[in-house]
């Protein structure tokens, strides 16, 4: 991953540079994101480098995370439709119907790392 993406806190658990947590506001239950799905895009998928599924308005998007690039696949991971420096370039510029993934984020169902 890359060093602009992901810091580390004082005890050295790793976190989100760009879109960081706030546990004042959101507390822990999220690792300090305020849902699920938050929690699940801005952590799993764009720090810890999980694979990602999601459904929007009853269609799934699916995402590898690579060590080089993320991209957006199919559904047995098998074929890349579109690649992306890292995780937090695809959340801000993938498009779903016209609109940022970046902005979706809590209108989407069924977000799972994978």
């Amino acid at each position: 991953m890359k060093s602009d993406v992901i810091g580390y806190d004082l005890m050295g658990y790793p976190f989100n540079k760009k879109y960081p947590p706030n546990y004042e506001r959101f507390g822990g239950d999220h690792h300090g994101y305020r849902s699920d799905a938050q929690e699940t895009i801005f952590y799993d998928f764009a720090v810890l480098g999980y694979d990602l599924q999601y459904k929007f308005e009853g269609v799934y998007h699916y995402c590898m995370s690579e060590v080089d690039f993320v991209a957006e696949c199919d559904a047995h991971f098998s074929e890349i439709l579109s690649k992306y420096d890292d995780a937090n370039q695809y959340i801000e510029e993938y498009r779903i119907k016209g609109k940022r993934l970046i902005d979706l984020i809590d209108q989407l169902e069924d977000v799972e790392r994978m």
